[in-house]
Protein backbone atom coordinates (compact mmCIF):
# COMPACT_ATOMS: atom_id res chain seq x y z
CA UNK A 1 0.00 0.00 0.00
CA UNK A 2 2.98 2.53 0.47
CA UNK A 3 4.07 2.22 -3.06
CA UNK A 4 1.73 0.35 -5.16
CA UNK A 5 -1.47 0.78 -3.44
CA UNK A 6 -1.08 4.37 -2.85
CA UNK A 7 -0.08 5.26 -6.49
CA UNK A 8 -3.22 3.31 -7.91
CA UNK A 9 -5.33 5.13 -5.42
CA UNK A 10 -3.84 8.35 -7.21
CA UNK A 11 -4.58 7.26 -10.77
CA UNK A 12 -7.87 6.52 -9.62
CA UNK A 13 -8.65 9.52 -8.18
CA UNK A 14 -7.42 11.82 -11.42
CA UNK A 15 -9.22 9.21 -13.88
CA UNK A 16 -12.52 9.69 -11.71
CA UNK A 17 -12.22 13.32 -11.55
CA UNK A 18 -11.43 14.26 -8.44
CA UNK A 19 -9.25 17.40 -8.06
CA UNK A 20 -7.89 16.82 -4.42
CA UNK A 21 -5.31 14.55 -2.27
CA UNK A 22 -4.59 14.07 1.07
CA UNK A 23 -1.08 11.85 0.99
CA UNK A 24 -0.25 10.19 4.84
CA UNK A 25 3.84 9.91 4.04
CA UNK A 26 6.39 9.44 6.80
CA UNK A 27 9.30 11.99 7.96
CA UNK A 28 12.29 10.74 6.32
CA UNK A 29 10.84 10.11 3.17
CA UNK A 30 12.42 13.06 0.87
CA UNK A 31 15.34 11.45 1.30
CA UNK A 32 15.05 7.76 1.97
CA UNK A 33 18.91 6.81 1.11
CA UNK A 34 19.91 8.63 4.08
CA UNK A 35 17.85 6.40 6.38
CA UNK A 36 18.54 3.41 8.56
CA UNK A 37 18.82 0.16 6.21
CA UNK A 38 15.56 -1.30 7.68
CA UNK A 39 13.70 1.60 7.12
CA UNK A 40 14.99 2.59 3.80
CA UNK A 41 12.63 0.57 1.84
CA UNK A 42 9.67 1.68 3.38
CA UNK A 43 10.90 5.24 2.90
CA UNK A 44 11.79 4.61 -0.69
CA UNK A 45 8.25 3.67 -1.56
CA UNK A 46 6.62 6.23 0.32
CA UNK A 47 9.30 8.81 -1.80
CA UNK A 48 7.96 7.79 -5.04
CA UNK A 49 4.13 7.54 -3.97
CA UNK A 50 4.99 11.27 -3.29
CA UNK A 51 6.39 12.05 -6.22
CA UNK A 52 3.68 10.39 -8.28
CA UNK A 53 1.60 12.56 -6.08
CA UNK A 54 3.49 15.65 -7.15
CA UNK A 55 3.68 14.87 -10.93
CA UNK A 56 -0.34 14.06 -11.11
CA UNK A 57 -1.27 17.48 -11.51
CA UNK A 58 -3.76 16.83 -8.35
CA UNK A 59 -4.03 19.68 -5.74
CA UNK A 60 -2.20 17.79 -2.74
CA UNK A 61 -1.15 17.99 0.52
CA UNK A 62 1.83 15.46 1.82
CA UNK A 63 1.60 15.45 5.90
CA UNK A 64 4.63 13.62 6.67
CA UNK A 65 4.44 12.93 10.37
CA UNK A 66 7.36 11.73 12.81
CA UNK A 67 6.56 8.29 14.98
CA UNK A 68 3.59 7.64 15.64
CA UNK A 69 2.28 6.90 19.35
CA UNK A 70 -1.58 5.38 20.81
CA UNK A 71 -1.54 8.26 22.75
CA UNK A 72 -4.30 10.25 23.66
CA UNK A 73 -4.52 13.27 21.32
CA UNK A 74 -3.47 16.69 22.59
CA UNK A 75 -4.71 18.50 20.12
CA UNK A 76 -1.63 20.76 19.60
CA UNK A 77 0.69 20.37 16.91
CA UNK A 78 4.28 21.90 15.19
CA UNK A 79 4.09 21.86 11.96
CA UNK A 80 6.89 22.86 9.32
CA UNK A 81 8.70 22.27 5.78
CA UNK A 82 11.48 19.80 7.79
CA UNK A 83 11.36 19.45 11.80
CA UNK A 84 13.97 17.77 13.52
CA UNK A 85 12.38 14.30 14.35
CA UNK A 86 14.65 12.74 16.62
CA UNK A 87 13.04 10.77 19.46
CA UNK A 88 9.81 12.35 18.20
CA UNK A 89 6.50 11.54 18.29
CA UNK A 90 2.78 12.28 17.51
CA UNK A 91 -0.49 10.41 18.62
CA UNK A 92 -2.08 8.71 15.57
CA UNK A 93 -4.98 10.78 16.27
CA UNK A 94 -3.32 14.41 16.35
CA UNK A 95 -2.08 13.02 12.92
CA UNK A 96 -5.61 12.03 11.66
CA UNK A 97 -6.73 15.48 12.82
CA UNK A 98 -4.05 17.71 10.56
CA UNK A 99 -5.32 15.05 7.72
CA UNK A 100 -8.96 16.00 8.26
CA UNK A 101 -8.45 19.80 8.19
CA UNK A 102 -6.27 19.45 5.70
CA UNK A 103 -8.80 18.40 2.79
CA UNK A 104 -10.17 22.18 3.18
CA UNK A 105 -7.04 24.25 4.71
CA UNK A 106 -6.17 25.99 1.56
CA UNK A 107 -2.78 27.12 2.94
CA UNK A 108 -2.13 23.14 2.25
CA UNK A 109 -2.93 22.77 -1.23
CA UNK A 110 0.23 21.88 -2.83
CA UNK A 111 2.71 21.97 0.19
CA UNK A 112 4.52 18.97 2.40
CA UNK A 113 5.27 19.59 5.42
CA UNK A 114 6.11 17.52 8.91
CA UNK A 115 4.65 17.48 12.19
CA UNK A 116 5.22 16.60 15.46
CA UNK A 117 2.97 16.87 19.29
CA UNK A 118 4.16 20.19 20.15
CA UNK A 119 7.21 22.79 19.41
CA UNK A 120 10.82 21.52 19.51
CA UNK A 121 13.35 22.94 21.42
CA UNK A 122 15.97 25.33 19.16
CA UNK A 123 13.45 24.91 16.07
CA UNK A 124 12.16 27.85 14.72
CA UNK A 125 8.01 28.45 16.22
CA UNK A 126 5.18 28.04 13.50
CA UNK A 127 4.19 31.47 13.73
CA UNK A 128 7.69 32.54 12.49
CA UNK A 129 7.27 30.11 9.67
CA UNK A 130 4.41 31.77 8.50
CA UNK A 131 5.59 35.32 9.21
CA UNK A 132 8.76 34.21 7.27
CA UNK A 133 6.81 32.33 4.05
CA UNK A 134 3.40 34.15 4.58
CA UNK A 135 2.32 33.37 0.75
CA UNK A 136 3.19 29.76 1.16
CA UNK A 137 2.20 29.14 4.68
CA UNK A 138 1.81 25.42 5.42
CA UNK A 139 -0.64 25.65 8.39
CA UNK A 140 -1.91 27.66 11.06
CA UNK A 141 0.09 28.24 14.51
CA UNK A 142 -0.20 25.47 16.81
CA UNK A 143 -2.65 27.40 18.42
CA UNK A 144 -5.11 28.20 15.50
CA UNK A 145 -4.40 24.13 14.95
CA UNK A 146 -5.98 22.85 17.87
CA UNK A 147 -6.88 19.51 16.96
CA UNK A 148 -9.68 18.91 19.72
CA UNK A 149 -11.85 21.46 17.44
CA UNK A 150 -11.79 19.70 14.41
CA UNK A 151 -15.16 18.34 13.90
CA UNK A 152 -15.46 14.69 14.19
CA UNK A 153 -17.32 13.94 11.30
CA UNK A 154 -14.83 15.97 8.80
CA UNK A 155 -15.83 15.55 5.53
CA UNK A 156 -12.82 12.93 4.25
CA UNK A 157 -14.18 12.34 0.31
CA UNK A 158 -12.89 8.83 -1.11
CA UNK A 159 -11.39 8.86 -4.14
CA UNK A 160 -14.15 7.19 -5.65
CA UNK A 161 -16.55 9.90 -4.34
CA UNK A 162 -16.78 13.72 -6.05
CA UNK A 163 -18.18 15.44 -2.65
CA UNK A 164 -17.42 18.38 -1.76
CA UNK A 165 -16.44 19.62 1.53
CA UNK A 166 -18.45 22.22 2.88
Amino acid sequence: MDKNGAIKLVDAAKKKGIERFVMLSSVGSDHPEQAQEKMRHYLEAKHDADEHLKASGLTYTIVRPVALTNEQAIGKIFADEKVDHTDKSIPRADVASVLAQSVTEEKTFNKTFEILKRPAPNQRGTEQYLRQHEKGAVVKSPLDLDCRNIQRKACLPTVFSKKRCS
